[in-house]
């Protein structure tokens, strides 16, 4: 049986931070006291150092998302535009070979 993910709200997540990053708890007594896995704690100390205070707010996470789907258009856009571009080179070429015979 599988165990569903603990969710932790951001203003706990920030709380753990700041006192990690004061020098208040260690790692390892956060993950004690907390029962938060090692690997999370550094996940969330790494968006706490990226974004400060706004790591955990909904803006973050929002803002995060609306990132990955702008990439996804980008991609969609250049896979268009490197199609465009080889069915061009593509009638070029074609039309050369035409031409020189």
């Amino acid at each position: 049986m599988r165990k569903r993910p603990r969710t932790y709200s951001p203003e706990f997540k920030l709380d753990v931070m700041q006192q990690w990053e004061a020098g208040e708890r260690s790692c390892a007594q956060l993950v004690r006291e907390h029962g938060v896995g090692q690997s999370v704690l550094y996940r969330w100390r790494d968006a706490y150092r990226e974004h400060g205070d706004d790591a955990f707010s909904e803006l973050a996470v929002s803002e995060v998302e609306a990132l990955r789907r702008r990439v996804a258009q980008l991609e969609q856009a250049l896979g268009k535009a490197t199609l465009e571009n080889q069915v061009l080179k593509k009638g070029l070429t074609l039309a050369r070979s035409r031409h020189s015979t």
